[in-house]
């Protein structure tokens, strides 16, 4: 077999390579085989640096991931019914994964898991170009094992699904195909691409976690916009809850605007995808996938304001009523309506608002204002705003320009 034990050193950390020598040491000595699978073998044979390493085991004994993890003095992190386990070792993670076979009983459904062969534990997988393993054994290290052709479909640059239930095991599974295509730059082969036209209405069968969590993963991609656009050629997002139009420009800003990994990247991806439905009821989508708080707040005052908008012209308010209306709604809300929004003055507006307005305050504070003659309680809150609002509209430029006007708003309720 085909060893790629360069490539391997090449593309992972020191750390990585630490950790898998002592891993393997530690299957040595438990009885055990373990290979590096998955998206750690493609990334090496496409010549990109690791981001996790995957390994799978071979008949591991009992408690295989507290006994590993005492051997390797790491921590564990996870353990899960389905075989799977997370070790956290000076800063680097391990994810290893019990070789398995698993068992569909309906579209949707989570999986029966057994115990497998390597091979069973490959052919579960999505794609050929995820089902490659590289042994860990030192008589064999970096011997790449690959049934289903995985290192031929990236010398070809094809997404293949593995076989013809694919997407309808799970159909998550289409939203990973959308991911890697836009990643690497490659194209569905043609049964994959009927496959997935054939099994787009099996994502209603899936748990609102599994799509959220999947969908988010999409948002973090560097091609963002161009695996939200194949999902949308492919006619899937519209089967998640309403009428979808995928937006070149909105979905290109947000990939700019938004560092990956950040929470604005995964909060404002659900106010750009909101927005992306045109006719939908403000809760629609947070109801639709039981988003989390925040998540929810987004989409909802996205949508919110989208339709404020319509029936008010931000450009004909003061900076003091544009900063009334946008302080409502959450600030990612209001830059995912900015990047979708195509009206120029509108978006000028909406820039002003975050990147200057909200930055403005008075230079007097509460004490200030209470010792020029403000009663303490509700005055002073009224004070303030006035002073904020002067600020915002730049008819007060100075701290003496404030003070004269608090005297001003003294002397007004002296006379009431």
């Amino acid at each position: 077999m085909p060893s790629i034990a360069d490539a391997l050193r090449s593309t992972l950390g020191a750390a990585q390579l630490d950790v898998a020598q002592r891993l393997a040491s530690a299957c040595e000595e438990l009885g055990c085989q373990a290979y590096i699978v998955g998206g750690t073998v493609r990334d090496a044979l496409l010549g990109l640096p690791a981001a996790d390493l995957d390994v799978t085991v071979v008949s591991p004994p009992d408690d295989f991931p507290n006994r590993v993890a005492a051997f390797l003095g790491a921590r564990l992190i996870m353990a899960s019914q389905f075989g799977t386990a997370k070790l956290e070792k000076e800063g680097s993670t391990l994810d290893l994964v019990m070789a398995r076979s698993e068992r569909y009983r309906s579209p949707g459904a989570l999986p029966d898991v057994t115990a497998g062969s390597l091979d069973d534990d490959l052919t579960r997988r999505d794609f050929a170009i995820n089902a490659m393993a590289a042994s860990l054994d030192a008589a064999k290290w970096g011997e790449l094992v690959d049934p289903h052709g995985g290192r031929r479909d990236l010398e070809l640059g094809l997404v293949r699904a593995l076989h013809e239930r694919s997407f309808q095991d799970d159909a998550t599974r289409i939203l990973r195909a959308a991911r890697y295509a836009s990643r690497f730059g490659f194209r569905l082969d043609a049964e994959t691409a009927k496959q997935i036209e054939r099994s787009g209405g099996y994502l209603v069968s899936i748990s609102p976690d599994r799509f959220k969590h999947e969908l988010e993963r999409v948002f973090e991609e560097s091609r963002v916009s161009s695996a939200i656009e194949l999902l949308s050629e492919w006619e899937m997002l519209g089967l998640t809850g309403g009428d979808f139009v995928y937006d070149e420009t909105s979905w290109s800003g947000f990939a700019e605007a938004c560092a990956v990994g950040s929470s604005e990247r995964r909060l404002v991806g659900w106010g750009v995808f909101s927005l992306c439905f045109q006719t939908v009821r403000s809760s629609g989508i947070a109801l639709r996938w039981k988003l989390d708080h925040d998540a929810s707040m987004v989409s909802m005052d996205a949508l919110k304001l989208r339709e404020r908008l319509r029936v008010s012209d931000l450009n004909n308010l003061a900076p003091s009523g544009q900063v009334a209306l946008l302080e409502n709604y959450s600030p990612y809300a209001v830059l995912a309506f900015q990047l979708s929004t195509r009206d120029g003055t509108t978006n000028d507006a909406l820039d002003e608002y975050r990147t200057k307005l909200t930055s403005i305050r008075p230079d007097l504070d509460g004490h200030d204002v209470i010792a020029l003659g403000v009663p303490r309680g509700p005055r002073v809150g009224e004070a303030l705003q006035m002073l904020k609002n002067a600020r915002l509209d730049r008819t007060v430029e100075s701290r003496n320009d404030e003070t004269l006007l608090v005297r001003q708003f003294v002397t007004k309720l002296d006379q009431e």
